[in-house]
């Protein structure tokens, strides 16, 4: 969920929500919130949630762009995704 600046992140069966600031300026790096998104997109991704993982995935890309397993995964991901457009 985003509202203006703020993102709220929910997992199904968690006992609540938790919000974070997006990066404020082009070129900051937020480690700490590019790491709780890409658990979430991997998380999604292995529920088979994909194109919600590709969303995570890809914020958590734009949060630590120079981390390579982030690149990785979501390059997996949106092979995955088109996969399963190619085959609806």
């Amino acid at each position: 969920q985003s509202c203006g600046n703020t993102i709220t992140f929910c997992s199904a069966g968690s006992a609540g929500c938790r919000q974070q600031s997006q990066g404020a300026s082009s070129g900051e790096v937020d480690r700490a919130g590019a790491k709780r998104a890409h658990a979430a997109g991997l998380t999604a991704l292995n529920q088979g949630r994909v194109a919600e993982a590709v969303t995570l995935l890809r914020r958590a890309a734009a949060l630590d762009p120079s981390n390579a397993a982030i690149g990785r995964d979501l390059e997996r991901a949106e092979r995955i995704a088109a996969t399963v457009r190619a085959r609806n």
